[in-house]
């Protein structure tokens, strides 16, 4: 898996952790301030490395209630969380290694083969 997505999706992990904790704190009327400072680190580590239009798309989502603001393509044309047919061009960008939003569930496509050949 190339560097660009394993941030993405360090990214995307980090963001919805960020989110439980601070919707479980609402909750309970605390932060676990250790586990949030941590977390803030990471994101800042990750601040440079990931371009600004990807990085706010991944918050909303989550912020949104989308655990998953990143998806693989599956099948080599569908968007892999709402199944969605991907146009050929889409696709195509997708395996070149390209972030593609879906017009329908406006999640992130990332090319699965790559991760799972780097794996």
């Amino acid at each position: 898996m190339n560097a660009r997505l394993q941030s993405f999706l360090h990214y995307q992990a980090l963001e919805l952790e960020r989110f439980r904790v601070l919707h479980h704190a609402q909750r309970r009327g605390a932060v676990r301030a250790r586990s949030l400072e941590e977390i803030e680190r990471d994101v800042g580590s990750l601040l440079t490395v990931i371009e600004p239009a990807i990085r706010n798309r991944i918050s909303l989502l989550i912020r949104n209630g989308q655990p998953t603001a990143l998806v693989p393509l599956e099948d080599e044309c569908y968007c892999g969380g709402c199944h969605r047919r991907l146009t050929a061009r889409e696709a195509q960008l997708v395996r070149l290694g390209d972030v593609v939003t879906c017009e329908r569930c406006n999640r992130l496509i990332y090319d699965g083969q790559e991760a799972v050949g780097a794996a």
